[in-house]
């Protein structure tokens, strides 16, 4: 038993010709090297950030679900005023802890259908 950890080939097919009309340049451009792995889904589909309880420091930004590109410079600004003063002033992530999840106070998305 395991994970199929193997690239998507057709998903790269696919989404060439997105990615060209947005930057032309990359029509020119190989693939050099893939790999494949698992979407960090969370119950509510929605990161986990913060503090975690137990060691002291440590912190956690997960569950991105394949967004963590999208969403790693907010992501990392909010977590690093965060870890630096207690508290964010650029972002507010409180939504995000992971005690959400035994205080059953899930995130809903409503915009996605």
């Amino acid at each position: 038993m395991g994970y199929n950890e193997e690239p998507d080939w057709d998903w790269l097919e696919h989404i060439v010709p997105d990615l060209v009309h947005v930057m032309p340049r990359l029509a020119d451009a190989e693939v050099m090297d893939a790999w494949g792995g698992m979407y960090a889904m969370t119950p509510d589909h929605s990161a986990i950030l913060g503090k975690l309880p137990g060691p002291k420091g440590l912190y956690i930004a997960t569950g991105f679900s394949g967004h963590g590109m999208m969403h790693a410079p907010a992501v990392g600004c909010a977590l690093a005023e965060y870890m630096m003063d207690g508290h964010t002033s650029t972002l507010d992530i409180s939504a995000y802890r992971l005690e959400r999840y035994a205080e059953k106070d899930l995130i809903v998305e409503t915009a996605v259908f």
